[in-house]
């Protein structure tokens, strides 16, 4: 499989854990909570969409970043140690 089916399969699990949440901590905590490849994945689509990369394909894959202040995101995870 490759690699960008792998990431959107991963982007739809994150999504279905992550899409009842829209308040930018319990977004954060529940990331943490996240199996590692999940995880991984969450944290370095966010450094993506941070840095403009790819920004179309994820935001399109992942529709729960969507009114999240990302980069208010990547530092929570970053204090707590996960990114």
């Amino acid at each position: 499989m490759s690699r960008e089916l792998v990431r959107a399969e991963r982007r739809s699990k994150i999504n279905t854990e992550l899409t009842r949440f829209n308040n930018v901590f319990e977004i954060a905590n529940q990331i943490c909570s996240l199996d590692y490849d999940l995880r991984t994945t969450c944290i370095l689509d966010i450094e993506c969409v941070i840095e403009g990369y790819a920004l179309e394909t994820i935001v399109s894959q992942s529709p729960w970043m969507t009114g999240i202040n990302m980069e208010k995101l990547l530092f929570i995870l970053k204090d707590k140690g996960v990114a």
